[in-house]
């Protein structure tokens, strides 16, 4: 498997998880009922997509940091 497809992969079970945390707490805080009235739970799901947008940043920009990261498939395409 190469490098890049390994990214892929590892993207993807952190999106499944991810977006299975975010689904659990907004139906365990009481869904969009309590979004209007309490502001700790608007901070908590802001503070859930602000760090996946922070995972996704580090886990792809590592790929500029490493020169051998592609291979003669990743280049065919």
């Amino acid at each position: 498997m190469s490098p890049l497809q390994k990214r892929s992969l590892y993207a993807l079970l952190i999106e499944i998880i991810w977006a299975a945390a975010i689904i659990a707490v907004f139906i365990s805080q009481g869904g969009a009922a309590k979004w209007d009235t309490n502001a700790d739970f608007r901070l908590i799901m802001d503070g859930m997509w602000v760090g996946g947008l922070i995972l996704y940043w580090w886990l792809f920009s590592s790929i500029n940091q490493r020169p051998n990261q592609f291979d003669e498939r990743d280049r065919l395409s």
